[in-house]
């Protein structure tokens, strides 16, 4: 999502990313969502999470199935600049099934359940 967030830390093991991510709060996304209220777009914790699982496998990737996404509070980046995301993915077949929770402190924004497919994958 070219600058609208920077890894600020990310640490990788067998299955597993935990990442801090920072985000732009002057990308445009903010602008229309919403003036005079940024709130991070559902649409792109989706994407975060998707990218974040590409550059760990080194595959360009695609959403596939997603059997539970769950927005428990909005983000908003002038109150929560940085936000945690832990993701746990396991190769199955063609698919990488993915958990991920975005949150801070004691507050969870967001839940995936899914699964990504390399991209072109039939």
């Amino acid at each position: 999502m070219n600058d609208f967030y920077t890894v600020v830390k990310q640490e990788s093991g067998e299955g597993s990313i935990n990442a801090t991510i920072r985000f732009n709060k002057e990308h445009a996304i903010f602008k229309g969502h919403f003036p005079g209220l940024p709130i991070v777009p559902g649409v792109c914790m989706v994407q975060l999470t998707r990218e974040l699982v590409e550059q760990v496998t080194t595959q360009s990737l695609q959403l596939n199935s997603a059997t539970s996404i769950k927005f428990l509070s909005v983000i908003n980046p002038d109150a929560n600049p940085e936000v945690n995301i832990q993701i746990m993915y396991l190769l199955q077949q063609h698919e990488h099934v993915v958990q991920a929770t975005i949150s801070f402190e004691s507050i969870i924004f967001f839940k995936f359940k899914g699964a990504f497919v390399k991209h072109g994958y039939n």
